[in-house]
């Protein structure tokens, strides 16, 4: 089998790539990073009933949780944001499942 190889390029501080590379890194970790994005909230009770066709385009479908008010959040996890957020997602999954935002 042939040594694979690969081409380094050095990137100095003023290249366009390296600025174009940041400015992915940051559009990205602003998606992933839920405290950074608003979201628009709606009761409990509808984001549960499976009828969401008539809520906001913006509904983020897989993280109904999201769409909570923080007090509304803290009452029915009884835990903050940021306390969820910093479970492992494995748990996370569980607790939206019993609370039936899965």
């Amino acid at each position: 089998m042939e040594p694979f190889f690969v081409s380094l390029m050095p990137i100095t501080p003023n290249s366009s790539m390296l600025k174009q590379d940041l400015s992915a890194l940051v559009q990205s970790s602003d998606l992933t990073n839920s405290s950074t994005q608003i979201y628009a909230t709606y009761p409990y009770e509808m984001l549960i009933s499976r009828q969401t066709n008539f809520l906001s385009q913006d509904l983020d479908r897989q993280n109904l949780e999201r769409h909570l008010s923080d007090q509304e959040f803290k009452q029915i996890f009884d835990m903050t944001f940021n306390e969820f957020y910093k479970l492992p997602k494995w748990k996370q999954m569980e607790l939206k499942k019993i609370v039936k935002l899965f």
